[in-house]
């Protein structure tokens, strides 16, 4: 039964070259989507503000926020990610997908977007990235206030240990006592 159910697994899934296209676009066009959020706010911090608008200047770095650039972009990203998975939609695609369109669509990861928007960080190198490298400041500033507590709680926790520690007598035979206690008193008395 075993052998049967470890072959069925090692099977590949049936997946045709078409289903793999179909999410692969799919993924694209969920990345182009993330990279959109708080079109407005990236224009401003792209260098293409308001005052750009009024002065009727174009800057180069607003033109990364056209459609094409967008879908050019977000397809670079996929198929950075795909090679990292080995040409493989599988699982571990799907979920370092999902991922990377949740911390990209982050309205509060502006600085993020517009890295990635211009290109300060390659697709090859942003797909490798940690969740917690792709989140939002606030939240990397929450996970370490969290990481500092658990520092903080494990030292008190050492001490203790340590505190209790000191308090005992360790015999010949493994057994911790405290020191001057019944037992500890007991030995004493017999000597």
């Amino acid at each position: 039964r075993k052998e049967k159910k470890r072959k069925v697994l090692d099977q590949p899934r049936g997946d045709s070259q078409a289903d793999t296209e179909k999410l692969r676009a799919r993924v694209a066009s969920k990345l182009g989507e993330a990279l959109e959020v708080n079109k407005e706010e990236l224009a401003k911090g792209l260098g293409g503000g308001d005052a750009a608008a009024e002065e009727g200047a174009a800057p180069a770095e607003a033109a990364a926020l056209s459609a094409s650039a967008l879908a050019e972009r977000s397809r670079e990203i996929e198929a950075a990610l795909f090679r990292l998975h080995g040409g493989r939609a599988g699982m571990a695609y799907k979920q370092a997908a999902r991922s990377l369109a949740h911390n990209l669509g982050d309205k509060a990861n502006d600085k993020l977007r517009i890295k990635v928007l211009q290109r300060e960080i390659a697709g090859s190198v942003l797909v490798k990235m940690s969740s917690a490298q792709l989140a939002n400041p606030e939240a990397q500033k929450h996970a370490a206030e969290i990481e500092e507590n658990k520092i903080y709680h494990s030292r008190k926790v050492d001490e203790a240990v340590k505190d209790g520690l000191a308090g005992l007598d360790f015999s010949a035979d493994g057994m911790a006592q405290p020191v001057g206690g019944e037992r500890g008193q007991a030995a004493a008395d017999d000597a």
